[in-house]
């Protein structure tokens, strides 16, 4: 996920296929994130971070993270 880029990605193109018609079919989106993964760039964008209603994670944000997730208005659990 690229917080300042606004997108969503994926190391493998049918992974982020798959997942684009996921979204397609979803009336809410939800992503589920280990917080580890915050900052790590990949060469496939398969979306938004605003196409998701909310990111479901392991545990606490990093630090800084609330704050720079806020513009997108995500629900966080």
């Amino acid at each position: 996920m690229d917080l300042y880029r606004n997108r969503v990605e994926t190391y493998l193109v049918d992974d982020g296929m798959t997942k684009e018609a996921a979204m397609r079919a979803s009336g809410k989106k939800y992503m589920l994130l280990e917080t580890k993964k915050f900052g790590n760039a990949a060469p496939y964008k398969y979306a938004r971070i605003d196409d998701f209603t909310g990111i479901i994670t392991e545990g606490p944000l990093p630090e800084g993270i609330d704050k720079a997730l806020e513009p997108y208005n995500l629900e966080t659990i």
